[in-house]
């Protein structure tokens, strides 16, 4: 009986001493499996990747959609032609491939469309386009949806998921290797880029200890002027991103606070490409390790003194941390570390509790902690940035923190007895059902402070009720500052940074709006364009700090004329568009339109320089041309055209334009491919010498008989070629066929040569002659073979540079002709300049027809 009794008070006395390590680890095991450890052990590895760092390699590129890019092309959303000449200008500088962190699942227009899709298509599958998932509001409720590209993009390009998904913390830290996308598996941009698909895991930890700055990075404003070094891209990849705040394609991450999409998919990338994909170890080999130092040193806790084993429980809580470190070093793991830390000081303080009369401790650890939290709260509410009142039932103050004091320009002493009504005179007329000027909830008052000032603030009052009475708290925050900033971001958003005037945004407001009144009052409106001649010469001649301040001296002397009720917009580069509502009729319009003439005509002293500039203006009615916006907006454009092909400074639209435009339009696109597939006809003229009564040359006249439109007149293809920029090619292949059929001639013994007519537009490139006798040199042709026509007209259009690059093609040999002479200027004022020319040397023998 003895023996069972002391066996019984044995077990009990074990048991008393593996209590003190038991509670804790079970203590730990259940924080642990309900993820009560995230946030400490997070911070740890935050810490981890602050101090271990990482270089990044340099085969990938950031071009970055940053501020100076929006400042530069001052459009947004921007063309699409823009993102087409970005991947023409990374792929023709060598760059790998391409992929963009940026949405094109909208269309946007047709031109814009068709150029990115051309891009594309030229790239040969070497440009990356996102696939994402986000959050839909549709009549069923919320619900996830598939955003791509447009198909027309799509099936071209690669295709990789940018989704990524914030932790329990709402920071950013893992990314999928791949997700599910309509059954099948999208890669994610890290992945794809790192080749990486087939990986032993599904996500990965980016090592933030991998420093972004030192990934190189372009602007996309110099990417898309040229204005940057093709080594730079040469052999790598590049990604292209925003970094713009006003987008708010932002995260929030450790180490980093907050980081741009493209940023956080390139340390992905390096993460990856630099075997630095972190894997977390499991909760279960973490528990065991914890489980292990708890039964291994807690019963010495319980004999060892308290100092040594603080010592000890300090040295293996840094000892568990430096093993972590070294392990994430070495390998690509992240060690949790909070549980065994956890055991250790848990342990450490059972051991310390069990030799201390419990009783004692439980009260001096209240005292303790009441005293704490009392001063805690006070330090809180004293160092709040926002201001903290307690008010009674009858709205006297009962106290106040500091930021409150300095809120309402209170002092301390004058505290006392003041009413909070006097603070904010909204109360005072606000008295409720219970007698209180005080409602709870949160509401947007006008404060007023003690020298008679005011400022907007944003109250919040809740109510404490305890067994005596009722008070209130009421929380103030000044929100005059937040205010203006949103006012000034209004403007922004609906203003041109530059002249302060209304853009295209307001601008369409505004015409919505009058075209209401205007059906209302049974009043028309005109919309006038205006496009600035010369701009560009003085721009690109006297820089773009010229050029601005002239723009702001156009939109003044523009906005003279015109009445409080008219609007004058920027539409962005010299382009600008007036607003005329309630106008009588068409003429009252092209009045308006002639004042802005002759406002224009007087010469722009800028920086002491007299500079001269006209307008080409095109006019538009409603509701003669157009019943909406857009449709008038339109018509303005159709106008313009006409307006500059006419070189007229005032045009009425005519629906006759509109028609043609449509077809020119369409007439562009087919052109293009008529030149690069041979479905143009180039037919020669010859020319006799009656003397001798024998074909001496021959004229190149080019055709093009359309399959739909049949013969279509040169001068109205040539016209749109020289519009698009096609004349160039179109031009080259006028020299290619007529010097290839010129080659055969002299093959079968015929001593012949051929004229071939040149445009307006190609006497404006100086590397026309370069060309032209690269031709001649690969065909065998002697330049003397060649003769070039060229229209008078031409030649005025920008004398100076015609004239040096006509005398380089008379210095390589080829004859020239100048055709039509007398027919568009003073024919002997321009022969007066001609022959003083040849005095000069150039042309030696100037052949006018």
């Amino acid at each position: 009986m003895l023996k069972k009794v002391q066996k019984e008070k044995d077990a009990s006395n074990r048991f008393r001493k593996l209590l003190p390590i038991v509670l804790p680890c079970l203590a730990v095991v259940a924080m642990a499996l309900v993820g009560g450890f995230v946030t400490l052990e997070n911070k740890l590895t935050d810490l981890r990747f602050r101090m271990i760092e990482h270089q990044a390699t340099n085969d990938l590129v950031v071009v970055t959609i940053d501020p100076p890019s929006f400042q530069e092309l001052n459009v947004w959303p921007w063309p699409r032609t823009y993102h087409a000449r970005l991947v023409d200008n990374l792929l023709a500088a060598g760059a790998r491939r391409v992929a963009f962190d940026v949405e094109f699942s909208a269309e946007t227009t047709e031109e814009g469309d068709a150029d990115f899709e051309r891009s594309l298509r030229d790239a040969a599958g070497r440009v990356v386009l996102p696939v994402f998932k986000q959050l839909h509001r549709g009549p069923g409720g919320n619900e996830y949806v598939l955003t791509e590209p447009l198909p027309r993009f799509k099936k071209y390009v690669q295709l990789a998921s940018i989704n990524v998904y914030p932790e329990s913390d709402s920071l950013v830290r893992r990314v999928e290797v791949a997700h599910d996308w309509n059954g099948q598996k999208i890669p994610s941009l890290s992945a794809l880029f790192a080749n990486k698909f087939r990986v032993p895991f599904s996500s990965f930890y980016i090592d933030f200890g991998i420093s972004p700055d030192a990934i190189p990075r372009i602007s996309y404003a110099d990417v898309l002027a040229g204005r940057f070094d093709p080594a730079l891209v040469a052999g790598k990849q590049v990604v292209v991103g925003t970094v713009a705040l006003q987008l708010q394609d932002y995260f929030p991450v450790p180490v980093h606070v907050s980081m741009s999409g493209v940023f956080l998919h390139t340390l992905a990338y390096q993460s990856l490409i630099l075997d630095r994909a972190m894997q977390r170890v499991g909760t279960i080999p973490v528990l065991a390790i914890a489980l292990l130092i708890a039964f291994i040193v807690g019963p010495r806790f319980a004999s060892w003194s308290w100092k040594r084993g603080l010592v000890v429980a300090i040295g293996l809580s840094s000892g568990l941390v430096l093993v972590a470190a070294g392990a994430q070093i070495a390998w690509p793991i992240l060690v949790d570390t909070m549980p065994a830390i956890a055991v250790v000081v848990l342990v450490y303080l059972a051991g310390l509790v069990s030799k201390i009369d419990r009783q004692s401790l439980t009260l001096f650890m209240q005292s303790v902690t009441l005293r704490r939290t009392d001063n805690l709260m006070r330090k809180v509410v004293d160092k709040s940035f926002n201001g903290v009142l307690t008010i009674g039932e009858n709205g006297e103050i009962e106290t106040i923190n500091a930021a409150a004091r300095s809120m309402f320009g209170l002092t301390e002493e004058g505290i006392t007895g003041t009413n909070v009504a006097e603070l904010v005179p909204e109360l005072s007329a606000n008295e409720n059902a219970t007698g209180s000027i005080l409602a709870t909830g949160q509401h947007e008052v006008t404060g007023l402070r003690t020298d008679g000032t005011k400022f907007l603030a944003e109250l919040s009052v809740n109510d404490l009720e305890d067994e005596e009475h009722s008070r209130f708290v009421a929380i103030v925050r000044d929100i005059s500052e937040q205010k203006r900033y949103e006012e000034d971001l209004r403007h922004q958003a609906l203003h041109d940074s530059l002249t302060g005037l209304p853009n295209q945004t307001l601008l369409m407001n505004r015409i919505d709006h009058a075209l209401n009144v205007a059906l209302r009052d049974g009043k028309p409106l005109a919309l006038l364009l205006i496009d600035l001649d010369r701009f560009k010469e003085i721009n690109d001649t006297l820089g773009n700090h010229v050029g601005d301040m002239l723009l702001k001296d156009v939109a003044e002397r523009l906005a003279a004329p015109l009445r409080k009720t008219d609007t004058i917009a920027r539409l962005g580069g010299d382009e600008f568009s007036v607003l005329l509502p309630a106008v009588s009729n068409t003429e009252m319009a092209l009045e308006g339109a002639e004042r802005a003439i002759v406002q224009l005509q007087e010469p722009f002293n800028v920086e002491g320089m007299f500079l001269e500039v006209g307008a080409s203006i095109s006019v538009a009615v409603f509701p003669d041309h157009a019943k909406t916006p857009a449709e008038l907006l339109k018509c303005s454009d159709i106008a313009m055209y006409g307006a500059k092909a006419g070189q007229k400074n005032v045009v009425l639209y005519d629906q006759e334009q509109d028609k043609n435009s449509v077809r020119n339009l369409a007439l562009t696109g087919e052109l293009r491919r008529a030149i690069t597939e041979d479905h143009l006809n180039l037919f020669v003229q010859p020319k006799i010498d009656i003397a001798g009564n024998r074909v001496c040359a021959a004229e190149a006249l080019l055709r093009w008989q359309h399959p739909i439109h049949g013969f279509i007149p040169p001068d109205e293809f040539v016209m749109q070629a020289e519009l698009t920029g096609l004349i160039e090619p179109l031009t080259r292949w006028a020299l290619t066929q007529a010097l290839k059929g010129l080659g055969t001639w002299h093959q079968e013994g015929f001593d012949l040569s051929i004229a071939v007519n040149l445009s307006s537009r190609n006497l404006m490139e100086r590397d026309l002659p370069q060309m032209v006798l690269e031709l001649v040199q690969s065909h065998r042709i002697e330049p003397e073979r060649l003769t070039l026509e060229i229209t008078e007209s031409a030649i005025m259009l920008d004398p100076e540079t015609a004239l040096e690059v006509l005398k380089e093609l008379d210095d390589l040999g080829f004859r020239l002709s100048i055709d039509d002479f007398g027919t568009g200027y003073s024919s002997l004022g321009y022969l007066k300049g001609i022959i003083y020319l040849t005095e000069r040397g150039f042309p030696r023998q100037p052949h006018i027809v």
